[in-house]
């Protein structure tokens, strides 16, 4: 990363550990991972903060104080795949886990004094499911006390196979925006063909 960056590394804010899921791994080998990367980074005051992502089903995983224990290393904010507050489009897109398990790690994160970004798909059921998903997915946010570094990232869904409904995502988008949260989403679109599998 040094040799790629080179200088342009002074101008970035933090250290994502990537690629998909790397708090899965074993708890020591994760924390030794971030001492290395904390070494390594140390002559960049600006990367003092590291941020990774994490599916709901790992999150279930791990004891309270491994969030106390990440928070001491300097992990700043936690990504979560959401997708969704209805449990119903959950089933059917096939995540496994309960909206119930979601708002477990939601807070224990959070009191364990960790920043959440909470990632919410656009355009990933049909017009008859739409309402649900977006009734059932408001209700959840509001519920959820973001705080000033938590994040909230709308994610328009592209897949190979998938020609995404456009109309739909913008109704969707400024239902999203349309509500009171403590400041505005994102947008950061998610898009699978980019990726290589």
């Amino acid at each position: 990363m040094k040799y790629f960056f080179k200088e342009a590394l002074f101008s970035r804010k933090h250290i994502f550990l990537g690629d998909a899921n790397a708090l899965l791994i074993k708890d020591d080998i994760l924390f030794d991972y971030i001492d290395f990367i904390k070494r390594e980074f140390r002559e960049y005051p600006n990367l003092r903060s590291i941020t990774s992502f994490l599916d709901v089903w790992t999150g279930e995983k791990k004891e309270e104080n491994f969030w106390k224990n990440l928070r001491e290393k300097g992990v700043f904010r936690v990504y979560i795949g959401l997708e969704s507050g209805s449990q119903e489009v959950l089933d059917i897109l096939k995540k496994p886990f309960k909206i119930d398990r979601f708002l477990h790690l939601f807070y224990m994160l959070k009191e364990s004094g960790i920043s959440v970004g909470v990632i919410i798909l656009l355009g990933i059921v049909e017009r008859d499911l739409e309402k649900i998903h977006i009734e059932e997915t408001r209700k959840l946010l509001l519920k959820l006390p973001f705080e000033k570094n938590d994040i909230l990232y709308l994610s328009p869904y592209y897949t190979s196979s998938f020609n995404l409904n456009e109309e739909l995502v913008e109704k969707e988008k400024e239902f999203f925006y349309s509500l009171c949260f403590k400041k505005r989403p994102r947008i950061a679109v998610y898009d699978i063909r980019e990726f290589v599998y």
